[in-house]
């Protein structure tokens, strides 16, 4: 993966290679997005789909949802496990419900001196049994390097 990374031309064909590599190594991941905060704007660098798209103007809309607040509070991991059973964002995740998501991961992207924004990890399903089977790079278990939204801390 970090070959592949280096390997591409721009700047946007590295972030949207980074959403593919998340589908393809994490665990129940069925898109990717990197969204950022400026001036208090929502923005989408990259989206494998335009469920995260969609998801991304909702919570900019809104103003709450897990990635808008990992972006905007500074916390490294957010988690939706299941959003028929969440209430920490009461205007996002009813509407995340009919755009068809069922579980998400917000994870800050940051350096020790900036905030860069959030890479979002979504699945049409709830989160998955910590037990289940496992779609990470080879049949090992998900490591932290390769987290599944099963196994993610959660920030309240």
């Amino acid at each position: 993966m970090a070959r592949d990374l280096l390997a591409q031309e721009s700047v946007q064909q590295t972030l949207d290679r980074i959403g593919v590599h998340a589908v393809n190594l994490v665990d129940g991941c069925e898109d990717a997005c990197i969204l950022t905060i400026d001036r208090g704007e929502v923005a989408t660098l990259s989206a494998t789909s335009d469920l995260v798209r969609d998801s991304d103007r909702l919570q900019g809309e809104v103003g709450q949802g897990p990635c808008y607040d990992a972006t905007r509070h500074h916390e490294r991991v957010y988690r939706i496990r299941d959003t028929e059973h969440e209430s920490r964002w009461p205007l996002y995740v009813p509407e995340a419900r009919k755009l068809g998501i069922g579980s998400m991961l917000g994870f800050l992207l940051y350096t020790a001196d900036d905030n860069l924004g959030a890479l979002n990890l979504y699945s049409h399903t709830r989160a998955p049994s910590p037990t289940g089977p496992s779609r990470s790079a080879g049949s090992s278990p998900p490591t932290p390097q390769s987290p599944s939204p099963a196994r993610a801390p959660t920030h309240s």
